[in-house]
């Protein structure tokens, strides 16, 4: 089995790791891997840090491009620290300067390019829910002010409640529930479906031990990019494959959770808020952990 098709990771996270508009920070991870892959950047762990060394400055996409500006931005002789970040980070006394670099991170989240590949169902339920909404505090206003002339206005109420509850949850739905895939892609995502079942699966890797060491880095890429990084990574070693970008998933993981944990807690001390919201972290997924902006 092969990759579907050669689509960049941070596309193959937004579109088939879930729900096809929902880009978390497996994409980011898996965008680092590939660069790292092509080239354009160098990643190294040594002692306690994660070092990446910025070798081009240019990308192939608007995503790509972003990724290697925020490691630019905060590099020092083009060599970005995730150890020398998160000094920096808990050194900051300034609202403002936390600030920056809080949208910065969160700014590595933010994807959103699924409009060529599906029809997003939330947006139809989004318009009936408002409908519910504005029905419901109508009803409201009528039971408030002439239930006890006309009791039946309680039904009305009661619908109108149920209606925006219904819809509500409708569109919290998958976006294609609603709505649906585009020209052929549903069948590339069942595709990319089965090549994460694939890499998952020991049996059918073994098949494959005499590949070119291209290929595994390039199935270690999508691995991540499909949530799944950390595990696959362990099916790698365990087949003896000298692959060192095996080891850069786990430990990439950890630094960038720390570094988005250290910037939430800085923010929070500074502003005497909680720090939790804005774009969410780099703790969660299965895979390696970090998000994205734009496309092409």
């Amino acid at each position: 089995s092969f990759v579907p098709k050669k689509r960049k990771p941070w596309q193959v996270n937004l579109l088939f790791k879930g729900d096809a508009t929902k880009f978390d920070e497996n994409g980011f991870y898996a965008t680092l891997l590939d660069l790292h892959r092509r080239g354009i950047i160098e990643i190294e762990h040594g002692g306690d840090d994660l070092r990446i060394k910025i070798l081009k400055e240019h990308g192939d996409d608007e995503y790509e491009n972003r990724v290697i500006r925020f490691l630019k931005k905060y590099a020092s002789n083009n060599t970005f620290s995730a150890k020398e970040f998160r000094e920096m980070i808990d050194g900051i006394d300034s609202v403002g300067e936390i600030t920056l670099i809080r949208d910065d991170l969160n700014n590595l989240h933010k994807v959103r390019d699924a409009k060529e590949f599906i029809v997003n169902g939330r947006v139809f339920m989004a318009g009936f829910l408002a409908i519910s909404v504005a029905l419901f505090f109508i009803s409201l206003f009528l039971y408030i002010s002439y239930f006890d002339s006309y009791p039946v206005i309680f039904s009305a109420f009661s619908f109108s409640f149920f209606l925006m509850l219904q819809f509500g949850i409708a569109t919290a739905a998958p976006s294609t529930l609603f709505g649906h895939w585009k020209k052929d892609y549903y069948k590339e995502k069942l595709e990319w479906d089965a090549f994460k079942k694939f890499l998952l699966d020991m049996a059918q890797l073994k098949k494959y031990e005499s590949q070119d060491i291209s290929i595994w880095k390039e199935w270690l890429v999508y691995a991540t990019a499909l949530g799944i990084g950390k595990k696959v990574a362990k099916e790698f070693k365990k087949l003896d494959i000298e692959l060192p970008e095996a080891d850069y998933v786990p430990y990439a993981y950890i630094y960038f959770a720390s570094i988005h944990s250290s910037v939430n807690r800085k923010y929070s001390s500074l502003t005497g808020g909680s720090g939790g919201g804005g774009g969410g972290g780099f703790g969660g997924g299965g895979g390696f952990g970090g998000g994205g902006a734009g496309g092409r």
